[in-house]
């Protein structure tokens, strides 16, 4: 059965927004991970920076096989950390 997941991610490396084909593309490699459901998009803030954030709300089939992916994904792009979060589905009977 698949996992419903969501992975919050900001758009700066330090205090600099990376460039936004740059931000574009870390957006895109997350959403691969999964059958993407939904994107939502704003700002938040980390270490007392607001930034531009995106939480990408993804099915997919092992939560254990993205962990890794997800971490190679944000150290590629420079981040200090993703958040990951799941949630049950609950199907009507």
């Amino acid at each position: 059965m698949a996992e419903y997941i969501g992975v919050s991610i900001g758009r700066n490396v330090g205090e600099t927004p990376m460039s936004a084909s740059r931000w574009a593309q870390f957006r895109a490699e997350v959403a691969a991970l999964g059958d993407l459901q939904a994107v939502k998009v704003g700002t938040a803030e980390w270490e007392g920076v607001r930034e531009d954030s995106a939480t990408l709300e993804l099915l997919v089939d092992d939560l254990d096989a993205i962990r890794p992916e997800l971490a190679a994904i944000a150290a590629k792009y420079d981040q200090d950390a993703v958040g990951l979060w799941q949630a049950e589905l609950i199907n009507r009977s």
